[in-house]
């Protein structure tokens, strides 16, 4: 397995990140983390690089600033993950990716807990065969956190016969005087397409893998002010080439 991009051993501590700064975590087995971000800008990627099955628990309080995750998840494992958000005072931007070819049980909670506080999720899926996706989503606005807002949005696209695929957005809203939205997109990949670009000269199966590349990989926008962005594109380009 190529050793490409930085590990940090932060498992089973908290920690509080009071410095503009952007972490890259590789995750190779079980994960525990907490954290809390104090007037400060941060953004943390997420990269599943394993096979084995992974428990992954996270949580994180945002106390003033804006707190950024890429989470990236294209292997071939099984994924327990529970991601649990606080905001308190600032900005929260969640951004998942994942490739599902066997079961990954998903929850994601992200609590707006006072006034003028924004959170931002966008979910992408593609889903293959032997598949099994949980994912619930849930943004929760409490009552007396005023003028906030709890945006989500899920999508996914479906190629062969997965077992189960479930996806949960939801709202919990306790206060009047806020924005709220949730949508959920779903597809399939259209055999159409495939034997399109065949016809130009790619495989199905570099067909398939281009669609999955242009769904799930981030942009350059998303890598911005990671020192390894090009290990990590490379890195999750090889795990789409393992299908």
């Amino acid at each position: 397995m190529t050793e490409s991009f930085k590990s940090v051993d932060i498992n089973d501590r908290e920690l509080l990140l009071k410095k503009d700064q952007t972490i890259t975590i590789r995750i190779d087995s079980d994960l525990n983390i907490k954290y809390r971000i104090k007037d400060a800008d941060v953004k943390i990627v997420y990269i599943v690089d394993t096979e084995k099955a992974i428990n992954f628990h996270e949580q994180g309080e945002i106390s003033g600033g804006r707190l950024q995750i890429l989470f990236y998840d294209l292997t071939p494992s099984l994924l327990h993950q529970r991601s649990l958000f606080k905001n308190k005072k600032g900005e929260l931007s969640l951004t998942t990716k994942y490739l599902v070819r066997s079961k990954k049980d998903v929850v994601i909670e992200c609590v707006n807990e006072k006034s003028n506080t924004i959170v931002n999720i966008d979910n992408s899926c593609v889903i293959l065969d032997d598949g099994d996706l949980l994912l619930e989503c849930t943004g929760k606005i409490l009552k007396g956190a005023k003028q906030s807002s709890s945006h989500q949005k899920s999508r996914s696209l479906v190629y062969g016969s997965p077992q189960r695929v479930k996806i949960d957005p939801v709202l919990l809203i306790e206060e009047s005087d806020v924005e709220a939205s949730h949508a959920l997109s779903s597809g399939t990949i259209d055999e159409d397409v495939l034997y399109y670009m065949n016809s130009r000269g790619l495989s199905k199966d570099a067909s398939l893998k281009l669609l999955i590349n242009s769904y799930l990989l981030p942009n350059d926008d998303a890598l911005e002010s990671i020192e390894d962005k090009e290990a990590i594109l490379k890195r999750l380009m090889e795990r789409v080439d393992d299908l």
